[in-house]
């Protein structure tokens, strides 16, 4: 079966897919092209449990500033990917959510860890006016992302388990009784773009069960991400939840040997 790059680079992945992976896997955003989008910004609050993250993690407070940061870069991710409506309309776009979302409830365990303070380059990204600004903005940030990541020295585990409670949260956002609205599908869709990236880091892991969890769960979510419809939507979304849900489980067990 091959593997997402392979999807991405032989041409059978849709656009917006690929883009948001070369988001996930490459160093310099000037390489994601923005692509047009209707975004309507009716974010319903999520307040993700990390029961099983309390339960079994070595340091459950890293695997809460783990799902947080991955949540900020799925903005900065979402945000770009629909830049050209995004700079025209900032405080309706994904771009606000790091800051105003997500910063307020990370910011004293961030600093706690020795993290520096994130808000002025979150500042930057929201006050960009063209797409040049927004690029070296979204660079700045995304680069202190993955220092604050590196920061928390977080053992593989927990960083499965963060992957495991990011999967909880976006299936939390899916409507199980009828369409999902347009900013929660984004988020979820934009949720597990971000986290199979995350998994592509574990699958390096040194340790051969981690690894070879990682590896199953990449497949996972391929198969998930695949079959769901592209995230340039202007109207609520029909999809059906359960493969999101079947997803979290076949993770869980997964992460259950570790």
């Amino acid at each position: 079966m091959p593997d997402m790059c392979d999807r991405v680079f032989n041409g059978s992945f849709r656009p917006r897919a690929a883009a948001a992976l070369v988001f996930v896997a490459a160093s310099g955003l000037s390489l994601v092209q923005p692509v047009s989008a209707q975004v309507f910004h009716s974010v319903i609050q999520i307040k993700p449990t990390y029961v099983l993250a309390e339960a079994t993690a070595s340091n459950p407070e890293n695997v809460r500033l783990l799902v947080g940061l991955a949540s900020m870069q799925r903005g900065m991710m979402l945000g770009l990917l629909f830049a050209d409506q995004a700079l025209a309309n900032m405080p309706e776009s994904h771009f606000a959510d790091p800051r105003a979302d997500l910063l307020p409830g990370l910011k004293d365990g961030l600093a706690a860890a020795g993290v520096a303070d994130l808000e002025p380059l979150l500042i930057a990204i929201e006050g960009a006016t063209d797409m040049a600004g927004l690029l070296k903005s979204q660079s700045a940030a995304n680069t202190a992302l993955l220092i604050a990541e590196s920061s928390l020295h977080a053992e593989d585990k927990d960083m499965v388990l963060a992957v495991i409670e990011a999967v909880r949260e976006a299936n939390a956002r899916l409507n199980t009784s009828g369409p999902t609205d347009v900013v929660n599908f984004q988020e979820v869709w934009g949720t597990l773009m971000i986290q199979r990236g995350k998994i592509d880091l574990l699958m390096q892991s040194g340790n051969p069960v981690v690894s070879a969890a990682s590896t199953d769960m990449a497949t996972a979510l391929d198969n998930v991400i695949l079959s769901m419809p592209d995230p340039m939507v202007s109207e609520p979304v029909a999809f059906d939840a359960a493969p999101v849900a079947a997803l979290l489980a076949q993770l869980e067990g997964l992460a259950s040997g570790l």
